[in-house]
């Protein structure tokens, strides 16, 4: 897996959890394994992803549709998600439960990507807190080739 710094208190990207057999979901562990590293600069993630491995299937929620989806855990520094906002949405008990299927620690959430899209047009996620005590903070993700 891979770990590194996005700058909202401690937060960390990580894709591991979604590869070690803590997701009952084969594609979802055989799509997280083609991505190769994840390194970030300031406030941008890129993720070198094995593009050619990944296959598409449909999100669980199914308003999100068909994709080639990986899946991010975003470790917020947070004890909890019930003060964490998603662009300015707070999280609630859906983002922790699932974040909770896939083995991630508290305070943190999954992000899912549709891999094919955010090679074409990065995705630039903001998270905040719903009381004010932390300065938002604006992260961009990046997928290149491997």
């Amino acid at each position: 897996g891979h770990k590194d710094l996005v700058g909202f208190n401690s937060a960390r990207i990580d894709s591991s959890k979604l590869t070690d057999g803590s997701s009952s979901d084969q594609h979802i562990k055989e799509n997280n394994e083609c991505i190769k590293s994840i390194s970030v600069n300031g406030d941008v993630a890129t993720l070198k992803v094995d593009m050619n491995g990944l296959k598409s299937y449909d999100s669980s929620d199914s308003s999100q549709g068909n994709a080639k989806w990986v899946g991010l855990i975003i470790e917020t520094g947070e004890d909890t998600l019930e003060n964490v906002t998603y662009n300015g949405t707070p999280l609630g008990a859906a983002d922790i439960a699932d974040a909770t299927s896939v083995g991630a620690p508290a305070g943190a959430f999954v992000l899912w990507l549709k891999a094919d899209v955010v090679q074409t047009t990065p995705k630039t996620i903001t998270i905040g807190t719903v009381d004010g005590s932390k300065e938002s903070r604006k992260v961009t993700i990046k997928i290149v080739a491997a």
